[in-house]
Order: C-alpha cells, then sequence, then structure tokens
C-alpha cells in the first residue's frame, strides 16, 4: 500500500524529528496503517483533491494523511470532517478506530507548550534506557558457545569475531552485470557508506555468520569502540526475530529485552525512538526465521514497507531465499560470503589460543583442510570451519569428510561420544548412559524437526513442557546435553483483564535446535526413514512440502544419509526445470557409492553454467559433475557455459584454470562450449590455448568466445591464426569457432557480426556472407576497444 519515503543521502545523520512523542504526528502515522487503496481514493474524490495530487499519494497512505494536513482537513484540534467522510463511504468502524486514536493521541495546546518542559523526563528515560540495554547486550555478547557440548566454557564475541568476506550490491547494475558486486573491507562500511534509504539488508547463507556481526555490532556500540561509527548512536537495539512471533508489537518486543522491574513501559520506548532527538539503530535478526502472521500486518511489515521509523537506521539479516519485500529498490544490500585462508588462520589465532589447553598448530589444521578438498570448501562457511577446528583440537583421528552430510554426522557423533565427559556427565542424568545417539530417539527428534519445517505450522522453537511430552523425558534430556538442542528463557506479554494495557510479562522456558542447519539434518532423517519405509507417492507428497529455497539442504543431507532417499528426491526435482537442476547438482555430490549415471545423465542433457557469482562449493560440485559424464564416455554433456570465471589455460593443455582458483579438466563428452568474458578485453596471447584445450576435448562440435551481452562490446582475438594440427584436429572433430563482434560505427550504431573462423586457412569469415575479415576492419575493431595492435 504505501510507497518508500523519498530516496535521501546519508551516513548516520538520522536528520531532524518528524513527530512528536505521541501527540498528532503518532496519531498521523496510526491513520495511515487503517486506509486502503480503496479508501483513499474515495477520500481523494470527496475532498476534492485534483489529479495531480492524488497521483503523488494514491500509492502512499501515510503520504495522503500528509495531504490532508496540508489541506487542513484534519488538524491538530478537529478531525470531523475526515470522520464524516468515512462515515459516508460505509466506514463507520474505521471512522470509530480513527477517532479513538485521535482522543488517545490528542495534545491540547497547554500540553504543546509543555513538550519543553517533557524533554528532561523523555532524556531522563532514555538514559535508564541505554543503560538497561548495555547492561542486557554485555550479558549476551560475553556469554557466545562456540561447540554446543562445552558446558560452562563462554566467549566474548568480540575475543572471537573475525572479519569474513563481505560484499556490497550496487543496485543501479543489472543482476549479470560482474561488478554489480564488490568487496567491502570492514564490516564498518555497513553504516558508513552512503544510505539512499533508511533499511539495509545482510544476507549470508546458513552459517555465515549473520547473528555474530550482529553481535558484534552489539559490542561495538556498548563499548564506544573508537574504530566503529556506532559510537556516534544513541541507541542501539539487536532483537531475534524468531523469538517475537508471538508480541503485540516492537517496542512491546523491546520492553522484553529489559529487567521486568524497570520503571519503563513499552509506551515510554516508543515515545523514545520516535521522537526523532536521537540517533537509532535497530538490528533485525533472522528475518528468514520470523513468522509474522497473514491476518493482519505487523510492524516489521510496515518497517520494510516504509511506514514507520523511517527515522531509524534498520539493519536486516536472512538468507539470500528469504528476502523481505521492499517497497524501495534503493535499500543498502551487503552479502556475507564466507571465510577466506587468512581469515581461518586469524580465528585460529584468536579462538584456539587462549581458550584450548590441548592446542594444536594452526599449521597443522590448515593441512588438514587443504588435503582435503571437499572439506576445504565446505569450511568457507564460517560456522563449519570453527566447529571443525574445535573439534579437531580435542578429536584424536583423521576422518574422511567428502561431502556435507558426512560432515555434519562426524560432528554430530563427536556431541554425542562427550556425554560421558565429566562436565556433561554433571548436567541432566539419561538412559541408557551410552555415548552414541540412539536410533529410536533419533526417529523422535527427526520427525520433530522436519514438521517444524514443513508441518501446517512453521516451528523453530518449542516450549520444554511440549518437547518433553513429544519426545520423552530421557531423549530431551540427551539431546540438551549433546548440545543438539538448546535451552532459552522467553519472556511473552500475557494479558491479565484481556486488555493489552494491563498485560505482563510471563517467562517461559523453550528449547530449539542449537542452529537451524541442525534442524534440518534431522529433519532429512525423517525423509530417509519414510523413503525406505513409504510409498513413493507418500515420500513425493512430502517433498513437494519443502520450499526448495529456503530448505535446499534437507534434500542435500536426504541424499546423503540413504540412497533410496537419494533416488526419490533426484527423480523429484528432475521435474522442476531450472528451479531443480542447480539443487540437484549439490545433492549429487552428497551421493557416495551408489549408481548417479541416471542423474548424471539428466542434468548433463542441459546446459551447464559455471557463473563468478557461483560459491566455490557449488562450481567444484558442477565441474566434479562434467567431469562424472566425461569419465563415464557414454553421458553427452550438452551446452557448457562459462560466465566471467575463466582466467587462464593450464600449460598442458588438459584443463582451464578458473578464477576460483579450480580447474576444469578435459571433457570428452562436452559438445558446446560457451566462454564469456565479461567485460571483453585482448585476448591474443591465450587464444592459441585456448584452442588447443578444445581440440582435446574429443567430441567438442562448438566454441564461442565473447562477452556478456548487455555489455554491447567484444573481446579481440587475432586476425588470423597459424595453421598447424590444432586446426587440423578441430576440422577432422567438424567443430565450429565463433567470434560475436559487437561493436559501434562511427555514426553510433550498434554492428553484430558473427565471425567464424575457418580452420583450413586461419581466418576470420562472416557467417552470413563468407566475406573475410580485412585488417582494415580489424584495426577498426581494435581502436574501438581501445586495444593497440
Amino acid at each position: 500500500m504505501a510507497e518508500a519515503p523519498p530516496s535521501k543521502s546519508c551516513k548516520l545523520d538520522l536528520g531532524a524529528p518528524k513527530f512528536s512523542p505521541g501527540g498528532f504526528g503518532q496519531f498521523q502515522v496510526e491513520l495511515s496503517w487503517h486506509l486502503t487503496c480503496d479508501s483513499v481514493k474515495e477520500l481523494a474524490t470527496i475532498f476534492g483533491f485534483p489529479p495531480a495530487k492524488f497521483d503523488r499519494v494514491k500509492r502512499d497512505s501515510l503520504e495522503f494523511v500528509r495531504l490532508l494536513v496540508a489541506e487542513g482537513v484534519i488538524t491538530p484540534a478537529d478531525i470531523s470532517t475526515l470522520i464524516s467522510a468515512l462515515k459516508s463511504i460505509n466506514q463507520a468502524g474505521i471512522a470509530s478506530t480513527v477517532q479513538q486514536s485521535f482522543d488517545r493521541n490528542r495534545i491540547t495546546e497547554i500540553e504543546k507548550e509543555d513538550l519543553d518542559v517533557l524533554l528532561p523526563e523523555l532524556q531522563r528515560k532514555l538514559s535508564v534506557f541505554v543503560k538497561a540495554l548495555k547492561k542486557g547486550f554485555s550479558r549476551r555478547y560475553s556469554g557466545v558457545r562456540l561447540i554446543p557440548f562445552l558446558y560452562g566454557t563462554w566467549y566474548c564475541v568480540n575475543d572471537i569475531f573475525v572479519e569474513s568476506k563481505l560484499e556490497v550490491f550496487d543496485n543501479t547494475k543489472q543482476k549479470q552485470d560482474p561488478s554489480r558486486r564488490t568487496s567491502v573491507t570492514s564490516r564498518h562500511e555497513i553504516f558508513t557508506r552512503s544510505l539512499r534509504e533508511n533499511i539495509i539488508i545482510v544476507e549470508g547463507e546458513p552459517g555465515f555468520g549473520k547473528s555474530t556481526l550482529l553481535l558484534q555490532f552489539a559490542y561495538d556500540w556498548c563499548t564506544s569502540s573508537t574504530q566503529s561509527p556506532l559510537k556516534d548512536v544513541d541507541i542501539f537495539i539487536l532483537i531475534r526475530l524468531k523469538e517475537i512471533n508471538d508480541t503485540p508489537t516492537l517496542f512491546d518486543a523491546i520492553r522484553m529485552l529489559l529487567p521486568d522491574d524497570l520503571p519503563l513501559t513499552s509506551q515510554d520506548i516508543g515515545d523514545i525512538i520516535t521522537s526523532g532527538h536521537w540517533k537509532v539503530v535497530i538490528a533485525l535478526d533472522g528475518y528468514d526465521e520470523y513468522l509474522g502472521t497473514e491476518e493482519r500486518a505487523t510492524d516489521i511489515d510496515r518497517i520494510t514497507q516504509g511506514r514507520i521509523l523511517t527515522d531509524c537506521i534498520v539493519v536486516i539479516t536472512t538468507r539470500p531465499s528469504c528476502l523481505p519485500k521492499l517497497q524501495s529498490p534503493n535499500a543498502s544490500h551487503f552479502k556475507l560470503s564466507g571465510f577466506e585462508k587468512q581469515m581461518q588462520e586469524e580465528y585460529i589465532d584468536k579462538a584456539i589460543t587462549f581458550s584450548m589447553t590441548t592446542r594444536r598448530g594452526k599449521e597443522f589444521t590448515i593441512g588438514r583442510l587443504q588435503e582435503n578438498v571437499i572439506l576445504w570448501d565446505i569450511c568457507q562457511v564460517p560456522f563449519f570451519f570453527a566447529t571443525f577446528v574445535h573439534m579437531s583440537s580435542i578429536s584424536a583421528g583423521k576422518q574422511e569428510l567428502n561431502s556435507v552430510t558426512s560432515y555434519f554426522s562426524f560432528m554430530l557423533a563427536c556431541f554425542f561420544s562427550h556425554l560421558g565427559s565429566k562436565e556433561v556427565a554433571d548436567t541432566r542424568p539419561i538412559a541408557p548412559p551410552t555415548t552414541t545417539e540412539d536410533p529410536e530417539q533419533r526417529r523422535l527428534i527427526a520427525k520433530l524437526a522436519f514438521l517444524g519445517l514443513a508441518g501446517k505450522e512453521v516451528k523453530l522453537r518449542w516450549t520444554q513442557a511440549d518437547l518433553i511430552q513429544q519426545l520423552g523425558q530421557s531423549c530431551y534430556n540427551r539431546y540438551i546435553n549433546a548440545g543438539v538442542l538448546l535451552e532459552e528463557e522467553h519472556r511473552t506479554f500475557q494479558a491479565v483483564s484481556g486488555s493489552h494495557a494491563d498485560s505482563q510479562i510471563v517467562v517461559e522456558t523453550y528449547a530449539r535446535f542449537f542452529h537451524k542447519t541442525f534442524q534440518e539434518f534431522y529433519a532429512a532423517y525423517h525423509i530417509a526413514y519414510l523413503a525406505e519405509n513409504q510409498s513413493v507417492e507418500v515420500v513425493k507428497n512430502i517433498l513437494s512440502k519443502l520450499d526448495l529455497n529456503d530448505l535446499q539442504y534437507v534434500l542435500r543431507f536426504a541424499c546423503g544419509l540413504r540412497p533410496t532417499a537419494a533416488r526419490l528426491v533426484q527423480t523429484y526435482l528432475s521435474t522442476l526445470g531450472d528451479a531443480g537442476r542447480k539443487c540437484s547438482i549439490l545433492c549429487l555430490m552428497e551421493q557416495q557409492g551408489v549408481d548417479i549415471n541416471e542423474t548424471v545423465a539428466y542434468l548433463c542433457r542441459n546446459a551447464v553454467t559455471i557463473n563468478n557469482r557461483d560459491s566455490k562449493f557449488l562450481q567444484r560440485s558442477k565441474i566434479q559433475l562434467l567431469h562424472a559424464a566425461s569419465q563415464r564416455n557414454v553421458i553427452s554433456v550438452s551446452h557448457l557455459s562459462l560466465i566471467d570465471c575463466f582466467r587462464a589455460v593450464e600449460s598442458n593443455r588438459e584443463s582451464l584454470l578458473l578464477s576460483s582458483g579450480l580447474q576444469l579438466p578435459r571433457l570428452d563428452t562436452l559438445q558446446r562450449l560457451n566462454i564469456n568474458f565479461g567485460i571483453g578485453g585482448d585476448l591474443r596471447c591465450i587464444a592459441g590455448a585456448i584452442l588447443d584445450y578444445t581440440a582435446r576435448c574429443a567430441s567438442l562440435k562448438y566454441l564461442e568466445l565473447s562477452v556478456l551481452p548487455f555489455f554491447g562490446k567484444s573481446v579481440l582475438l587475432p586476425w588470423s591464426f597459424e595453421v598447424n594440427g590444432t586446426l587440423a584436429t578441430l576440422h577432422r572433430q567438424n567443430c565450429i569457432v565463433r567470434w560475436p563482434d559487437c561493436s559501434m560505427t562511427h555514426v553510433g550504431f550498434r554492428v553484430y557480426v558473427k565471425w567464424r573462423l575457418n580452420l583450413l586457412s586461419g581466418k576470420w569469415e562472416d557467417e552470413d556472407n563468407g566475406a573475410e575479415m580485412t585488417e582494415t576492419y580489424y584495426r577498426q575493431v581494435a581502436s574501438l576497444l581501445e586495444i593497440q595492435v
């Protein structure tokens, strides 16, 4: 309904206040909540607003309210004209609600004169508010537990925090543009970059450190870190969205962060935040875990729609598959992209040195990772890397970890193997007293995990009583002790006499999985059990309930746990077209020791694309898929596109080197190869080597060297090639070598010529008329590309 406010460029300068606490300004905001598109249109007609004014406000109810103020329809003293108009369009119910809002927020002339007197009182409340926030955040950032089963071992976030790879999106550029994402050197740039809107999105895959980043921001603010721009912020608020699904308002959620006996109400907090007198940053953690409600818009919805708190900087973290739908495309957008080697070494230096008495060398740990390229890719995810490092420092032996599933299985085995240690044994009684996972108990928690993700109602946490009832006390204790489940106190508002105004805070113990990925792993076990014990149709129906974007790990884990489940999952994914193909490739890499020919053949029938935007793990998975097809010699790879990820040809001409450092081996069953070079450039030095590699791909029939189409330029290849054995081989293979040339003429018109290499003469010929490229034309192309020839 509401359109985002006009773009503004700011850093952390939140500007002058728009509305005073409560009062007429607050009434205007509340009025905008009740106006629909239809009611705005009807009211505009009644009040005779000209089309020019109506066009400006028809999609933004708050802007319409401002127009009502400007036209004198509503004033701080009188809204009777609006009330009459609402009743005339059969909106008596809304008219009554609006009148109540006006009466509740009304400030008399005398009260307005007293605002200068009220401000010192608001400042006193601010001091109490900030002190309580910092005390609460201090407990949170000082109580980080890295390994679930290490009871009594807590860390300060600043002692273990390491800057991970961070990128920023340029929303003015097309998604295919490689330069749309650029690296950011520090987390501080999230706030210091010029902001066109007040909302900042930070996306990251599971385990990439979104929550840890926000906790570090809380530390920066509480300690007034001199390097952090947050030192200039008056109020910083961090809220875990999964904890406020049943909270009436955002201000109620903030109140629950504070001690029960603190002399501040939700209204006081709202007055402080919306006053506009102070710089406010609100961090909302885990939008992908926020359930909200379908019945009504919540405060979180209103924030993303630009309807409330537009003078506050709002940071929202989420998975890429669950980005909030913003009214404006101008929100700042960042992406956490993982841990590189330098970051991994820094983490070991910080976390292992002072936290483990049996520290092993950094070189040894990094060496173990480098020995296993699959494990190395997995550990680009910060959470996986941190867990591996700590498990390595306390676990003997060497494990074969060649998939995400095997990694998680090893990790959970470590958790349960420590049930016999003293610090865990003293927690809660369990039966039987073994240090391995009980299969029957695993079935119980697997079903619970699955229904929580794919049931009628998404559940990421349960009350302690409910969970004990479903699992049994012994099972519950075992998973709590192992660290798979985590207990938390949750505070909610409970009405005393049916009125929210008379509500009180109730504290209840809840339990959740230590990380959402743990819940996804156990949900996959449920699919594996069903695949072995239920009909194919039952399993297909279960799979159809999974959100492919959000719950990809569930399917990948299921394929790694049971061959039966893998076959059913891959069959299901094959019905989803392009949407299922990427997931299918990742699932394939989880399947160990099973026949994968059918899946490989299906995936290779369609074009396979390796993009510079793909994660290294996904790139490696695609390369393994292509290599598997090539090794079998009976599975044809129809089409491979390399998008802005080519770096060089290896000296033996048997493989291509990608910008990620991975190698693409010779593919004997590849039919067609397209290499796109981003924004173009001079390829004269490496073109011959590319042809040498092509000639070694025995089945290749087509090679095209070009740029991404929207750039409208070209690469520069040699004017001619020496007629040699490479060209002769390509001729015997009936291979077509093309060079699409998209250039500009001297009068500014775009010319697109498809050049085809004559493999007998080594010259380029126009594909349409067979005319040979002249040296003059070649020099013109080079000149347009600003390349000296």
